[in-house]
């Protein structure tokens, strides 16, 4: 394909020049669809304007109708208000009748009531009667002719709105002169022409940019590989660290230049290879002598112990039999022991049964006696309470005393002061001498319960004194019963120690006799294995022949290859 042949740039610029045109493209495009909506705008301005117009009439044409005015007089301020009327840039409004004849024209005031029957433009084409042929045919219609601007005498192209009035015979005309709209046309165009000429510089400087930022690494890249095919392994391939295809093409190529640079590597170990090969071969050689020394020494060695292996199985086996007749005279005082040990075990057990019992019983001794020691302590400290609670009623029994003294004082004075009232006081003093002698009773009272309180007191001390003697020797039986228990446990202890200690050489003794039993079958069985072992130390001296014959043939070999 062509642009397969082309270089990048070229190929870059092509894509710009495309980019160009086809904006060129759209932009022509644009402008034609610009022109059109501009002509149908100022088209749709000047018909709704004539259409206006023709309302001006109607409303005189309704007024004179109505005969609020004449219809001569309707014309006239019809003419009046329309002549005067202007829009855009002095732009007016024409009227002429069906007949060719100017009513009114507002830049040509000499054409009023002039026949413009042969008034003709510049393609000889007469004006006004076509345009009454277009409003006889359609009622209304767009004209194209040329025309002078007002206060000019040049023609120029003029786009005019027609429409008939038909109750008064007229014709209302308005146009638009087409080099206004051909100026705001080309005003667009420059506008827009400049956008693309702007744009198209712009994506001619990125495509620039682009172009270099492509061809110049490509150039980089491409040197790189020159310098790689001529084994110049030592140079730095650029661009590796971007991101695009042009650092993927980079990678591409450092690991192209690492292929080489292993190739080279695998060559030089290629060629120590072939050196390295020649000097195995003479450490095989090498080898293959000391392995031929080295088996022939083991050889000698395994024939030497073969022969000691054969003089020590006929030692084993006269060694065997001999242990095995001593083991059954072993075996006969072992079952005698073992007999004997059995009785012990069974004496022992029944010396530590009954120890058990007399540990159990001494151990309920120490529980009563702890259970004694415990009630004794819990009633001293309920005697300390009743002591305590006495003690507090003395209290008590000193107050109330006390009171009572008070109150006889008290009485006294009452009485002495009856005396002094005379018979006024009589009452008072009868009352005065009984709460004297009630106080004397409750002092004689208090006087006999501090006599008791003292008395049991004392009781209380003595029953304290004689539960703590009892409680010290309950204490000293449980000390007592405690030591016995330990005495009993320890010999319970021993008892069983022994009676398992004899139980375990009864066992030992019958597992002494189970072994003899094992040595001497295992004694004739040595003596069967060194029979055995005799006739393998010679079959071992006769292989150790051949394989010596063997390692001879296997050397040879190796020395011939």
């Amino acid at each position: 394909m062509w642009l397969d042949d082309r270089k990048i740039s070229v190929k870059i610029a092509l894509i710009v020049v495309a980019a160009f045109v086809g904006m060129c493209l759209i932009f022509a495009g644009a402008l034609q669809t610009l022109n059109d909506e501009v002509l149908s705008g100022r088209k749709a301005k000047v018909q709704d304007l004539v259409e206006s117009v023709s309302g001006i009439l109607a409303v005189y044409d309704g007024a004179a109708k109505a005969g609020q005015m004449t219809e001569a007089e309707a014309k006239t301020a019809a003419l009046r208000d329309i002549k005067a009327l202007r829009y855009g840039n002095g732009d007016y409004f024409w009227i002429h009748d069906s007949a060719s004849r100017m009513v009114m024209h507002p830049a040509k005031p000499e054409l009023d009531g002039q026949d413009i029957t042969n008034i003709r433009d510049a393609a000889g084409r007469a004006i006004f009667p076509m345009m009454n042929d277009l409003v006889k045919a359609k009622g209304a219609d767009f004209y194209y002719y040329d025309w002078p601007k007002p206060g000019a005498e040049k023609p120029v192209r003029k786009l005019s709105y027609v429409k008939g009035y038909a109750p008064w015979g007229w014709i209302i005309g308005t146009g638009i002169y087409l080099d206004d709209v051909d100026k705001a046309f080309w005003s667009q165009t420059l506008f827009f022409g400049s956008g693309v000429v702007a744009l198209t510089a712009l994506v001619m400087l990125v495509s620039l940019v682009v172009a270099r930022r492509i061809t110049r690494p490509l150039a980089s890249l491409s040197g790189a590989m020159g310098a790689l095919a001529e084994h110049q392994l030592q140079i730095d391939v650029p661009f590796t660290t971007r991101r695009d295809e042009l650092g993927q093409m980079a990678r591409t190529v450092e690991v192209f230049k690492l292929g080489l640079i292993r190739a080279e590597e695998l060559a030089e170990q290629q060629r120590q290879g072939e050196f390295v090969k020649d000097n195995r071969a003479r450490v095989v050689d090498n080898l293959l002598k000391s392995f031929n020394e080295e088996v022939t020494e083991a050889l000698q060695i395994m024939a030497s112990a073969a022969t000691e292996l054969e003089a020590t199985s006929e030692t084993m086996s006269a060694t065997a039999h001999q242990a095995s007749s001593q083991a059954t005279a072993v075996a006969s005082a072992i079952e005698e022991t073992s007999v004997n040990m059995h009785t012990a075990a069974a004496s022992a057990e029944q010396l530590a049964v009954a120890g058990e019992r007399i540990s159990a019983r001494v151990s309920d001794s120490v529980r009563i006696a702890e259970n004694a020691s415990s009630e004794a302590k819990r009633t001293t400290v309920l005697v300390d309470g009743l002591s305590l609670a006495v003690g507090k009623i003395g209290a008590v029994v000193g107050l109330i005393s006390e009171i009572a003294s008070q109150t006889n004082l008290l009485a006294l004075n009452a009485t002495i002061e009856a005396a002094r009232a005379g018979d006024a006081g009589k009452g008072f003093a009868v009352v005065a001498n009984e709460v004297k002698s009630l106080a004397n009773q409750t002092a004689k009272a208090t006087s006999d319960i501090t006599a008791h309180i003292t008395s049991v007191q004392s009781v209380t001390a003595e029953a304290v004194a004689a539960i703590t003697s009892i409680t010290a020797v309950i204490e000293e039986i449980a000390q007592i019963s405690s030591v016995i228990a330990a005495a009993v446990g320890e010999q319970d202890s021993a008892t069983s120690e022994i009676a398992t200690n004899v139980q375990q050489v009864a066992q030992a003794t019958t597992e002494v006799s189970s072994n003899i039993i094992g040595v001497h079958q295992a004694a004739e069985e040595t003596g069967t294995a060194s029979g055995e072992v005799l006739e393998t130390s010679r079959s071992v001296a006769e292989r150790a022949n051949r394989l010596r014959d063997r390692v001879d043939t296997f050397l040879n070999s190796i020395r011939a290859t």
